[in-house]
């Protein structure tokens, strides 16, 4: 090889260097702006409104209970995994069982099977 070939080699060395350091620094910058991006809609961070500093902790609890201030004094469920099924009998029993083993589509297919009876049973446990 000779030296002009060696140094045309590494020119392209260098230039194969500097572009990938180029996409690797977009890269960054692109997950860098999502972060920020989803950390805005789950408020973990300022939006730059002056409230909104006070509140850059995160989302709290009370983002989360249903039906307003008046839940809270009434007691009424403020998370799925404060859910207690209404079961009444062993047909609510079973109807409970199956549909938490149920998942998408399987669910879907499941619920659209069910007969009156079964639906009513379905809608005493859950309440809907």
């Amino acid at each position: 090889m000779t030296r002009s070939e060696q140094t045309y080699y590494n020119n392209i060395e260098r230039i194969a260097v500097a572009l990938e350091t180029l996409v690797i620094q977009g890269k960054d910058q692109k997950i860098n702006q999502f972060k920020k991006a989803s950390n805005l809609v789950y408020g973990n961070e300022p939006t730059g409104r002056s409230e909104d500093k006070l509140h850059a902790q995160g989302r709290s609890d009370e983002n989360y209970i249903y039906g307003g201030s008046d839940a809270k004094k009434s007691g009424a469920r403020t998370s799925a995994n404060s859910f207690v099924p209404d079961i009444q009998s062993d047909l609510d029993t079973r109807i409970y069982k199956e549909s938490q083993s149920r998942t998408g589509a399987e669910f879907n297919d499941w619920h659209t099977g069910l007969t009156d009876l079964e639906r009513e049973s379905y809608r005493r446990v859950y309440g809907h």
